[in-house]
């Protein structure tokens, strides 16, 4: 039997310790504080238990709704009607209902249809990963307009983000606007849930659950440090001893590991700075107002959200006792980081007295402030490519599941059970436990959603040499479903193909049609060759899947000393034909020497591959140091295959991958690369050969047109369309 320890007893770390012992696994879960609980964390009002951080659950949240039905509270669980309000000069300005914003008398009528329609069609917005670099204020700003952007969303943001709220990205944005459209009922109005008696009894029944099933839980126990042995995790370090075990799984403050492991082990993305939290919670005598959740648009305010907990569930639970969140989040250059809680809340209580007319100071009953230091991830535009991978690299054994990692979700209950369940389910996978499911090839993500559906055709006709071939036409047709990780923006198969049916294909694919066109292949070879000339001169270059050979052809004709490797029988005696220096085989046959070559190309290679992160990995071991790495791939990020869906054109039976610049810029930084150049990649065809893709879609076009380009001449015509669905990248080999 294997051993892990949990570091951290929040939910994602509570449910991946009683998830891993129902998997059989022996757990040792370590929590700092006296309970589980992480932010969920309680006191009493009235009797009653009341979270010190505010807490409630969307509708669509299911994971953590489902837990809560698995533990037996689901009767206890109350699905209530929510309001939403903005506090502006003194005035509370409902905003429950998109008929609202028609009445937000700060904007004229002309600016609340512009904001009202902008508003809709921020609600409808698919694409959120190529929101990843673009500012939510400018992105806002443009869709409902600056008026709209003064008046709500650049405080709205600077109040929760502070001096960085230029730097958060739209995506981030995005996601709080599903977040609030998944709480719409028919009404138009919002629902929230919550725990009746408070969430605390989630983490009493987890901890009842985990002890049954036989997780040694520690509390009041903090880790120290993470042992390892030759980049093997052997153990912990805590403040009750050490602890041996085969795995660690931190689910604590992404930034709590640098100081967990040694330094030649730290990834640099584990050093984001995180959004610390005050919250001042004051129980009063009557209702401060009637609506549940307050946007503070007031800079003469110190918080950023009134959040009337008795506007969700009745003061009579509470004793009588209205309860008010005053709420701050913080970076940690701004002086409130370092304040005395007790003095902040003072100047809080003081500055409502002053500027909101309908609070009376005479209604305090009690005050209770509490800070964390750190609440949530501080996202910054390409916050995507920093998004820590879940099994740690460079050390075997160690997994990270953090809020940082959540995005562009919000870091709540639910997204902390998934990502709670999903660590568990990879540390079993390793461990052979349980069977491996999807992970993302790129970042390690577990989370999927549908992206394109396997047609029936490509169902029937499976992993064959045919469709293998470079100018196959089954547009639309892969071996099987096509998901899109819900970290970041890369897609793959949902199930991939068996290693012995995807090499037997290469190995027996053939194809006549590229013979016609090896003219357009050098040229287009030479092209990438000239970019690759910008950043080192002519040396020795392998060429991995290089098919027919045309862009060794191409290397040789600028000076490279240019050899090939290719599965492919049927291609390699073509090369060899044409008197080059191909071999037979797959990258890693054991056939290339490491550190023999200036450069490494791969055009159309990457998205053909099973695991492109170990294909990158032996690229970087066979260059040089300082050597490059020249590819090219599809673009699935690209506006044309976002428009086309499932129809475009490099949606095919061979491709298990689909890249996008994102994607690709993260699969190369992980694994040793900094991306030089990346651009978009036209190929040169014989305008006949362009024509004839046409057949995959309407076959009579594109025998039309080609009897067309044959009479005028043009049909052997030599054309490089951009579609600017293809991607170019030049990476250079980074070392130290």
């Amino acid at each position: 039997m294997s051993r892990t320890v949990v570091v951290g007893g929040g939910i994602a770390g509570a449910v991946a310790a009683l998830r891993l012992a129902e998997g059989g696994q022996e757990v040792v879960l370590l929590e700092a504080g006296d309970a589980l609980g992480g932010l969920v964390v309680s006191f009493s009002v009235g009797g009653t238990p009341l979270e010190c951080f505010y807490h409630h659950v969307f509708p669509h949240e299911h994971e953590v709704i489902a837990l809560v039905d698995e533990l037996g509270l689901g009767d206890r669980m109350r699905w209530l009607p929510s309001s939403v309000g903005v506090l502006a000069d003194g005035r509370l300005w409902p905003f429950t209902t998109p008929l609202d914003l028609l009445r937000f008398g700060r904007l004229t009528p002309l600016q609340r249809v512009h904001a009202g329609v902008g508003a809709l069609r921020l609600g409808r917005e698919s694409d959120w990963q190529s929101l990843d670099r673009v500012s939510a204020l400018d992105w806002l700003a443009r869709s409902t307009g600056e008026p709209a952007a003064r008046e709500i969303w650049r405080p709205l943001l600077s109040a929760k983000f502070g001096p960085a709220a230029p730097e958060v990205p739209a995506a981030w944005m995005w996601g709080r606007i599903q977040q609030r459209l998944g709480a719409r009922g028919r009404s138009g109005g919002e629902l929230l849930g919550y725990l009746e008696g408070g969430f605390r009894q989630v983490f009493d029944a987890l901890a009842e659950r985990c002890a049954a099933a036989g997780v040694d839980v520690r509390t009041s126990t903090r880790a120290l440090e993470v042992q390892h042995d030759g980049g093997r995790v052997t153990g912990v370090r805590t403040t009750g001893g050490d602890v041996a075990c085969d795995a660690v799984l931190h689910t604590g403050a992404v930034t709590a590991l640098e100081r967990l492991v040694d330094a030649g082990h730290v990834d640099p993305r584990w050093r984001q700075p995180g959004l610390g939290v005050l919250v001042v919670v004051l129980e009063l005598s009557r209702p401060l107002s009637g609506t549940y959740w307050t946007n503070v648009c007031d800079d003469r305010l110190p918080f950023g959200g009134i959040i009337e907990h008795t506007n969700l569930l009745p003061a009579a639970q509470y004793g009588g006792r209205s309860v008010v969140y005053l709420s701050r989040y913080w970076t940690q250059e701004e002086a409130i980081a370092s304040a005395d809680p007790d003095e902040e809340a003072e100047r809080w209580i003081a500055a409502l007295d002053e500027h909101v007319p309908w609070f009376d100071r005479s209604t305090v009953l009690a005050v209770h402030p509490f800070r964390a230091p750190y609440a949530a991830p501080l996202v910054r535009l390409g916050h995507l490519e920093r998004l820590p991978p879940l099994r740690a690299e460079g050390l075997d054994g160690l997994y990270v599941s953090t809020t940082a990692q959540i995005y562009p979700q919000d870091r709540g209950m639910s997204e902390g059970v998934r990502t709670g369940a999903e660590a568990a389910r990879a540390v079993l996978e390793d461990a052979g436990a349980v069977e491996r499911s999807w992970s993302c090839p790129v970042c390690g993500g577990r989370a999927s959603r549908p992206r394109w559906a396997v047609t029936t055709a490509a169902t029937e006709n499976g992993v064959a040499a045919e469709a293998f071939r470079p100018s196959a036409d089954r547009y639309g047709e892969t071996v099987a479903a096509v998901v899109l990780c819900a970290a970041c923006t890369h897609a793959s198969l949902a199930e991939r193909p068996s290693d012995q049916a995807v090499a037997a294909a290469y190995g027996d694919a053939a194809d006549a049609v590229s013979l016609d066109e090896e003219r357009g292949q050098v040229e287009t070879a030479l092209r990438g060759l000239a970019r690759v000339e910008r950043h080192a001169a002519p040396g020795r270059l392998l060429d991995v899947g290089c098919w027919t050979g045309s862009l060794v052809a191409a290397a040789q004709q600028r000076g490279w000393k240019a050899e090939g490797v290719e599965p492919s029988t049927w291609a390699v005696a073509r090369a060899r034909e044409r008197g080059l220096d191909v071999r037979e085989g797959s990258l890693g046959d054991g056939g290339d020497p490491s550190g023999a070559y200036d450069c490494v190309t791969a055009c159309d290679v990457l998205e053909h591959l099973l695991d492109p992160a170990d294909a990158v990995r032996q690229v970087r071991e066979l260059l040089v140091p300082g050597g490059l790495l020249y590819l090219t791939v599809p673009d699935a990020g690209s506006p044309l295959a976002r428009l086309m869906g499932r129809r475009w054109w490099s949606v095919l039976p061979m491709h298990v991958q689909y890249f996008t610049r994102a994607s690709m810029t993260r699969l190369l930084e992980a694994h040793g690369f900094r991306v030089l150049e990346q651009r978009t990649h036209p190929k040169a065809f014989t305008a006949e050969y362009y024509l004839d893709r046409l057949g995959g879609y309407a076959p009579p076009v594109a025998r039309a047109g080609t009897a067309v380009a044959r009479r005028l001449g043009q049909a052997d015509r030599l054309v490089a369309p951009d579609f600017r669905d293809r991607l170019e990248v030049v990476a250079r080999r980074v070392d130290g």
